[in-house]
């Protein structure tokens, strides 16, 4: 590469450039340097930067001129909006370039400079150039000869833009001029020194506030965040991108806010679009990463292994198990056999293809669908040709599967039957990982899977996972519905495994190839088997080095593990130069202290940028060696430092630049603002970074103050910790929010409460309040109860009891205690705390310290719904009474937040007098919440949907009258109102969805359309599973739920479809019989009366078909559980009797 530096031709004159602005020289220079230093990977990103500069260096002088005109055209305005309307990809530079290029208010000489590096833009697509080349890492590029043509074009294409005699006369009189010094506005904000015009050929063009110099450093506008309203500036010398405050945010801020208000812009622009078209490449790069990440590592072929798969491929068909270690190459080996991946290992007359669950989306049962149905119908691509075209591809021939389906077995079965004979080949469908699949998931994928014994002639499936130690229960438990398995399980010091182990390090270690080692070399190969544990962690490490320096010390290096990371992280230092290594330094440094595996995203926001970008992936990608990947419940896989040694390392020689780190977040955190904003998606996953931070900003200050007693240059600011409060309130409690992000904040509470001694007693009791509420959130019922508890004693014990808000508190931790109680079937604490919390603010009403207080409704409502399920209707029905009287007395008074709340204490007026068996007054009831909710004129987020809950509670006391025609009109009204807001693409509740069908469902049934009600039955029944998966319903829920499966197993049996029936009873019995088991260890109440009906249906069917065995087994079953039961003595009575005659008759047979 050196031999680039010493072709003159291919740089400019010293005497040349070095007339043009300081950013160009020193950029330039750097270029040069790093080549003649052998600093390739550096190399290649300051030639990355090099184009940036020059792109935007005189399109933000353009823009800027723009900016400080009297008045804006359209068009100026259009191109003052391109640059704040969304987070700027290198593509958007461009595409702004061009319009740039065509505009005639612009200074001429700027222009020119647009133009012409506009131009090589497109010629050589420096975009697809970026995109393809920065992100797939350092390493072996020095022996790649294209590599090295590469950067000679480029270095060209710089060197002949700036020799351009145009562009030299520009920029040999393109001078940087510092004018005015002003400060911050606020106190914790560094001071910005000076801000400049630029001078281009005598012209001055006013550059604030889109560059500005600190410290000596330049920094350029880079990109503004309008979700977050945030502005980034970048500063190319470093390598360094900042947040900036102040002005400068300022004038972006109302710049952005100015703009979008016009509407003509608007609808031109299409504000807040946050994809570029950059974004799928980048996103097949980063899955990428995270894949080599994850598989780390490169194995010698295992013949052993080899041999076992074809030799059950002799067999008549089956499925196959390979269970190994961690870090042991079974997906390696995976991806060697198939055929659509690196295809080392050939078998001949079969078609090979594999699945692969080895990150978050691939791991859920619609992606594993339809991936696989993807992936078997592809072809493999043509051999012996230099076409690249695919043969044996079956697209478009035969149907696939798809998680609708009601057999998805038998689906599998005839899918795998027809890829097979279609290519009249055997099939071998690998399943690799299939430990990683989530507990959530792996029982809806597994219900695609038959047992061995199931299979079609000619079919294998293939799978692998970790060994039996390893494995959590419930996948050793789905495993086991496989049937006759053939197993291969091999551990790390198995004979076998050692042996490919020590082939790997002598041939690509050592560079022995088949040279038979010396006794040195042998105890070389002994000491790094011991070292890698006998595992391919680090092997892949030390090939790299071994391969790239041609020098490394061996010996030096094997004295322990941290030599090899230590020497490795030499290497990239020396492919990179400390100003991007700098990055890598960073990376690790966060990673090694972090609280939590971190996504890509969080790790890029931990950095100090609020994009992913493709130079991220590719340092990732450097050090993925000594990182592991996992599965996660966020957008994508985690990462995280793969050995607890090497953690403690990074930490030991890095702790200078932790410390760093953790001063630069706590100025991050001050950065973020507290707001409430209804327009905020805080669920989204853009808000991760920030919520991390928040969360856990205390335990990196934790970290740095044990790490530094003295305690120098950092002080905790008291404000802090309020902060830290409102913030996590901010995150959490809102609609949508996600599992992952009340863990989160659950942990940003117990950080808070490390610090108790420096938080004031109401702060210390809401904390303990709201960790109740969200461990309730994520259905921890039980364990908010301490929260609540605590709560309740702090403020008792601390707190003057006199204050009205003090009182106000207390009855709010008092009603979220009842909502607890309830939640885990204590129902008489639950009215106890809910009357305690009644009797609190009705006596602050009544003396006149309160005044009207939507809690007290809250309460009320509350309260009924306890007395309803204690079975005290009428004590239930004067709860009732009061939360109307009170919504009326809120609505008049003007303090009512919505007119929905008066609609939702009607129907739950209506409810009430529906359990007495007052139909007409719950049809009044529901018909004047109808009322208020389709007059109300006030279109507030969740109304409509509100309304569809008033039709679905008209519609069940019509059904309760007997009246079913109308109970399906006013489904249908619901279900169309839903259809409505699906449109607007409004979240809908499943819940709500599952009773419109299963009730119109049995609408249909009881007017004999049996048809349609098993087609709605399968529509609630598909909206139960996705339920149960995502863990969106509680047992107890689901224990009701579940009449779905009752109920078409008896539209089944009317339409005499007797196999369907017995199954759905089948699947209602073993789901509800767990769900027994469940509620008696944790003493929960719950009524037989179910399960009961369940295996007496099931045994009326076996009786109907004669089979009387199972029958009476049935029958028995059905009538202990019926004699449990709490519903009506009498009517049990008589039914037990029937049943009781109809054994005695059957055993007489």
């Amino acid at each position: 590469m050196k031999d680039l530096c010493e072709n003159k031709g291919l740089w400019l004159k010293k005497e040349k450039y070095e007339k043009y602005p300081e950013i160009l020289v020193h950029e330039y220079k750097r270029m040069f340097t790093m080549l003649e230093e052998g600093q390739t990977s550096g190399v290649l990103l300051q030639i990355k930067d090099m184009f940036e500069i020059m792109l935007k260096l005189p399109v933000l002088a353009a823009i800027s001129q723009i900016y400080h005109q009297e008045e804006w055209n359209q068009e100026g305005k259009g191109l003052l909006y391109s640059i704040v309307k969304k987070p700027l990809a290198l593509g958007d530079w461009r595409n702004i370039a061009n319009r740039l290029g065509k505009n005639k208010d612009i200074d001429i000489n700027v222009i020119k400079l647009i133009q012409k590096i506009a131009k090589q833009y497109k010629d050589y697509d420096l975009v697809e150039w970026r995109n393809t080349n920065i992100g797939h890492g350092a390493l072996k590029l020095d022996t790649d000869a294209s590599f090295k043509e590469d950067l000679e074009e480029k270095i060209a294409l710089i060197t002949g833009y700036f020799d351009d005699e145009e562009i030299d006369n520009i920029y040999t009189n393109f001078k940087i001029s510092t004018q005015e010094s002003f400060q911050p506005l606020e106190e914790n904000q560094q001071a910005i020194e000076t801000i400049q015009s630029i001078i281009v050929m005598e012209k001055e063009v006013p550059m604030f506030p889109y560059m500005f110099i600190e410290n000596n450093q330049l920094f350029f506008y880079d990109t503004y965040y309008s979700r977050k309203k945030k502005t980034h500036m970048l500063n190319y010398t470093h390598g360094i991108k900042k947040e900036v405050y102040g002005e400068i945010h300022q004038k972006v801020t109302a710049l952005h806010k100015t703009l979008r208000k016009d509407g003509d812009l608007y609808q031109d622009m299409l504000d807040d679009q946050d994809a570029s078209l950059e974004d799928p490449v980048y996103f097949q790069i980063e899955r990428m990463v995270l894949e080599e990440i994850y598989n780390a590592q490169e194995i010698t072929r295992p013949f052993y292994l080899e041999e076992w798969v074809k030799g059950c491929l002799e067999k008549e068909k089956g499925i196959f198990l390979l269970q190994m270690e961690r870090g042991m190459g079974k997906t390696t080996f995976s991806r060697a056999l198939d055929q659509l991946k690196n295809h080392t290992v050939k078998i001949k007359n079969t078609t090979v293809r594999g699945y692969y669950f080895n990150d978050t989306y691939g791991s859920k049962a619609a992606a594993f669908a339809s991936g696989l149905t993807y992936t078997l119908k592809r072809g493999k691509k043509a051999e012996n040709t230099p076409l690249d075209y695919e043969v044996e591809a079956l697209e478009g021939e035969i149907e696939g599967i798809h998680t609708g389906l009601q057999n998805k077995k038998e689906a599998m079965i005839k899918f795998l039957r027809l890829c097979s004979s279609k290519r009249r080949k055997k099939l071998l469908l690998i399943l690799d990982g299939i430990d990683e699949i989530p507990e959530n998931e792996i029982q809806e994928i597994f219900a695609f899977l038959p047992p061995a014994q199931m299979l079609p002639e000619n079919v294998y499936i293939f799978i692998t996972s970790r060994v039996d130690e390893e494995l959590a229960e419930y996948t050793k438990k789905q495993l086991n519905t496989l049937g006759d398995v053939e197993k291969l399980k091999v551990h790390r010091n198995d004979e076998n495994n050692i042996e490919i182990l020590k082939s790997y390090i002598k041939k690509r270690v050592l560079g022995l190839g088949e040279q038979e080692p010396t006794i040195q070399e042998k105890k070389k190969i002994e000491k790094i088997l011991q070292l890698c544990e006998n595992r391919f962690l680090y092997l892949n490490a030390l090939k790299e080095i071994t391969t790239s320096t041609g020098q490394a010390n061996l010996d030096a290096l094997l004295e322990g593990q941290h030599q090899i990371f230590q020497y490795y992280l030499k290497v990239l230092r020396s492919h990179y130069g400390e100003k991007y290594f700098y990055h890598i330094k960073k990376i690790l440094c966060i990673l090694a202290i972090a609280y939590e595996p971190l996504t890509i995203r969080e790790i890029a926001y931990l950095m100090g940028d609020e994009k992913r970008s493709f130079k991220l992936l590719g340092f990732l990608k450097d050090i993925g060696g000594f990182l592991k990947t996992e599965r996660s419940n966020r957008e994508s896989n985690v990462i995280s430092i793969g050995h607890k040694k090497l953690q403690e390392t990074i930490q030991l020689n890095y702790a200078s630049e932790i410390k760093e780190l953790i001063l630069s977040w706590c100025s991050q955190f001050e950065g973020i603002q507290v707001e409430e904003s209804e327009d905020k998606d805080y669920s989204s996953a853009i808000y991760d970074g920030e919520q991390h931070l928040t969360a856990h900003i205390l335990y990196y200050v934790t970290y740095y103050l044990k790490k530094d007693k003295a305690q120098r240059g950092f002080r905790i600011n008291p404000a802090m910790f309020s902060k830290i409060f409102n913030l996590n309130n901010q995150y959490l409690f809102h609609e949508g929010v996600k599992e992952y992000q009340v863990v989160r904040g659950l942990a940003g509470y117990a950080n808070l409460l490390d610090y108790e001694a420096f938080l004031s007693d109401e702060l210390i009791t809401k904390i303990q309040m709201n960790q109740g509420i969200l461990r309730s959130t994520i259905g921890e019922t039980g364990n908010a109860i301490p929260h609540f508890l605590k709560a309740i004693k702090h403020l008792k014990n601390k707190m003057p009891r006199n204050i009205v808000e003090n009182k106000e508190l207390l009855a709010q931790i008092y009603y979220n205690l009842a909502i607890s109680c309830r939640g885990v079937w204590q129902l008489s604490d639950a009215l106890k705390y809910a009357n305690e919390a009644m009797k609190l603010l009705e006596q602050l009403h009544k003396r006149g310290e309160l005044s009207l207080h939507r809690l007290l409704l809250d309460i009320y409502i509350e309260r009924t719904t306890i007395l309803e399920e204690q079975h005290r209707i009428e004590e239930a029905y004067k709860s009732v009474e009061k939360a109307v009287d009170y919504v009326e007395a809120l609505r008049e008074s003007n303090h009512l937040e919505r007119e929905a709340l008066t609609a939702f204490t009607y129907s739950k007026r209506a409810n009430v007098r529906d359990a007495m068996g007052d139909y007409e007054g719950a049809m009044e009831d529901y018909r004047e919440a109808i009322t208020i909710l389709e007059n109300s004129q006030n279109q507030e987020e969740g109304h409509p949907q509100e309304l569809t809950y008033q039709y679905l509670n008209f519609g069940v006391t019509y059904a309760n009258t007997h009246k079913h025609q109308e109970a399906i009109s006013y489904y249908n009204k619901a279900l169309e109102l839903i259809d409505a807001l699906k449109k607007q693409q409004a979240i809908i509740n499943r819940s709500l969805f599952f009773n419109l069908y299963n009730n119109r469902g049995q609408a249909y049934f009881h007017l004999d359309r049996h048809p349609e009600a098993i087609e709605d039955y399968h529509e609630a029944i598909v909206m139960l599973e996705d339920m149960r998966k995502d863990k969106e319903i509680d047992n107890a829920i689901l224990y009701i739920y579940m009449d779905a499966y009752m109920n078409r197993a008896a539209s089944y049996a009317q339409q005499e479809e007797y196999t369907a029936a017995i199954q759905d009873l089948d699947k209602t019995i073993e789901v509800r019989e767990e769900l027994v088991e469940d509620f008696t260890r944790l003493k929960k109440s719950f009524d037989y009366i179910s399960l009961a009906e369940a295996y007496l249906g099931r045994g009326s069917i076996k009786d109907a078909l004669g089979e009387r065995q199972p029958a009476i087994d049935d029958y028995q079953k059905g009538l202990q559980y019926f004699e449990k039961s709490k519903s009506s003595p009498k009517l049990n009575h008589q039914r037990i009797k029937h049943y009781k005659d109809r054994i005695q008759a059957l055993m007489k047979l």
